[in-house]
């Protein structure tokens, strides 16, 4: 087995327990604060390892790209945070899977990467995935949802700049060049912002560092993962643990409402990955 499949699947359950994490603790709480502070420990871990794991080619395109990672992380931990606070886990994580819709053609229109009968048929059995989970006649196209939505698109650019990026430097310079821009911008985008971080750090310290931690794993994994593996691919089987996200917020969080919907959902969605794969 290829070595970026076993660490992309590691990444991909560690991704679930971050996400599980983030809602509970963000759906309660203020959602930017938290944020704000699990980037700074991030960084903070990713400068230690800066010092076992170092290279750059530098040059002016691949200082671009670094740069526009980090812009597009702002926009996405903002959209992140907000979806987490306003969508539950099970419906989230069901319609963040419309990435792996949109990568492989931007794959294909940018990288060079190439899909098969298969993986399109995977790609139209997420839709009917997602449709089962997320447009049933109960369920309301809410601001919850649409973030959703704009954090999908998101995180798709980042996934590709990340592909990129990693191809230019070692793991921690991309995860320092993600986390600076955060640091810098998100507190001016908060209203009393010193008030907020010091109550979100006495209030939720345990929950980011446990979030910082799982989530540490997940982005260094992925990123080693995205140098050697194919983005589409990649990114397919780290979003493969579905079930796991879906189950956590139905059994721990208590989101049973159209629980027939999300599970079916989930394995329908969980099949289209597997033909992607």
């Amino acid at each position: 087995m290829n070595s970026w499949v076993v660490l992309t699947g590691i990444a991909g359950l560690s991704n679930n327990l971050f996400n599980f994490i983030g809602r509970k603790s963000m759906k309660d709480g203020d959602s930017t604060a938290f944020l704000w502070w699990f980037t700074v420990f991030k960084l903070g871990v990713f400068l230690i390892l800066l010092v076992f794991d170092y290279w750059i080619n530098l040059s002016l395109f691949n200082l671009l790209i670094l740069l526009g990672l980090g812009l597009v992380e702002i926009v996405s931990l903002y959209l992140f945070g907000k979806m987490h606070a306003l969508t539950e886990l099970s419906i989230s994580q069901i319609i963040i899977r419309l990435r792996l819709i949109y990568l492989p053609i931007i794959g294909w229109l940018f990288l060079g990467e190439r899909f098969s009968l298969q993986e399109y048929a995977g790609m139209g059995l997420i839709f009917i995935g997602l449709a089962a989970a997320a447009f049933s006649k109960k369920m309301k196209i809410d601001r919850g949802v649409k973030l959703v939505f704009l954090f999908s698109m998101a995180v798709t650019l980042l996934s590709v700049l990340m592909k990129k990026a990693a191809e230019t430097a070692s793991t921690p310079v991309v995860m320092i060049f993600m986390a600076l821009p955060t640091i810098m911008v998100l507190p001016l985008l908060m209203k009393q912002a010193k008030a907020r971080i010091i109550k979100t750090y006495k209030s939720k310290i345990k929950d980011i560092l446990i979030f910082t931690f799982f989530s540490t794993i997940a982005m260094y994994l992925l990123t080693d993962a995205l140098r050697v593996g194919p983005v589409s691919k990649v990114i397919s089987i780290y979003q493969s643990m579905l079930v796991v996200a879906v189950i956590l917020g139905i059994v721990f969080l208590r989101e049973r409402e159209r629980i027939g919907y999300k599970l079916a959902g989930a394995l329908l969605t969980a099949g289209g990955v597997l033909l992607l794969v």
